[in-house]
C-alpha cells in the first residue's frame, strides 16, 4: 500500500469536505440531510472519523500483529453486528450536537489537528478499531470511504454538486467493491458491464444483503 499517496487522497478529500461545510448557512444545519440525520448531525458523524484516527493514534504502537488485515475485512466486521445502524444514527445525532455554537469552525479545527497528527505517523502503526486492531493504513482506508461519501451525502442534501475528487473515488470504489461477498460481486459486476440491472435498494454495505 502506497501510504504517502494515500494520506495525500485523505488529505485532499478532508479539505475538499471542510470548504464544503464551510459553505454551508444557518438553515442547511437543521435540513433534512441522511434518512434521521439533519445537516449538523451528518457532519458530526463525518467528524467522527477523524475522532477515531486521533484515538487510532493515541493508543497505536510499532508492535503487534494486525487483527484485521484490510479495509474489507473491517467492514464485513463491523457491518455483522446487529445494531450497528441504530448505534451509528444515535452517535451521528450526539456528534452533530458536539459540534457546538461555531459548527464550521469546530470542524476545521479538528481536521487540522488530525492531519497533522498523520503527517508524522508510521504506516506500520498497530492500533485499536471498532473492528479490531489494524495497520494505520489499512484503517485509513476505512475513513476515507466514510469521509468521501457522507460529503456527497451532504452535497446532495443541500442541492450543490460533488466536487470531482481526482484520483479519490477510485480508491473508495476498490475499497467498498472488496467488501462484497460471492453474490454481491456477480451481481455488481454483470451490472456495471451492462449485463444486469441491479435490484432496487441494492447495497454492498447492508447486512440484510448476503
Amino acid at each position: 500500500m502506497d501510504h504517502d499517496n494515500l494520506r495525500d487522497l485523505f488529505g485532499r478529500a478532508a479539505e475538499g469536505w471542510v470548504a464544503t461545510v464551510e459553505t454551508l448557512d444557518e438553515s442547511d444545519w437543521t435540513r433534512s440531510a441522511l434518512g434521521a440525520w439533519d445537516g449538523r448531525a451528518l457532519v458530526g458523524h463525518t467528524l467522527r472519523a477523524f475522532g477515531t484516527i486521533d484515538r487510532f493514534l493515541a493508543d497505536a504502537g510499532p508492535e503487534g500483529t494486525p487483527e484485521i488485515a484490510d479495509a474489507a475485512q473491517y467492514y464485513r466486521t463491523v457491518l455483522a453486528e446487529p445494531a450497528i445502524h441504530h448505534d451509528v444514527e444515535r452517535r451521528g445525532v450526539d456528534a452533530g450536537a458536539a459540534l457546538g455554537d461555531e459548527p464550521a469552525a469546530t470542524v476545521r479545527s479538528a481536521v487540522a489537528a488530525t492531519l497533522s497528527g498523520l503527517a508524522a505517523a508510521d504506516e506500520a502503526l498497530v492500533g485499536p478499531t471498532a473492528a479490531g486492531s489494524m495497520r494505520l493504513g489499512a484503517y485509513l482506508e476505512t475513513r476515507l470511504v466514510e469521509l468521501v461519501v457522507h460529503h456527497r451525502d451532504l452535497c446532495a442534501a443541500m442541492g450543490t454538486a460533488t466536487p470531482p475528487l481526482e484520483g479519490i473515488w477510485e480508491r473508495v470504489f476498490a475499497v467498498v467493491a472488496a467488501t462484497a461477498n460471492a453474490s454481491q460481486a456477480q451481481a455488481a459486476t454483470l451490472a456495471l458491464l451492462g449485463r444486469a440491472v441491479l435490484p432496487d435498494g441494492f447495497n454492498l454495505f447492508s447486512s440484510d444483503q448476503a
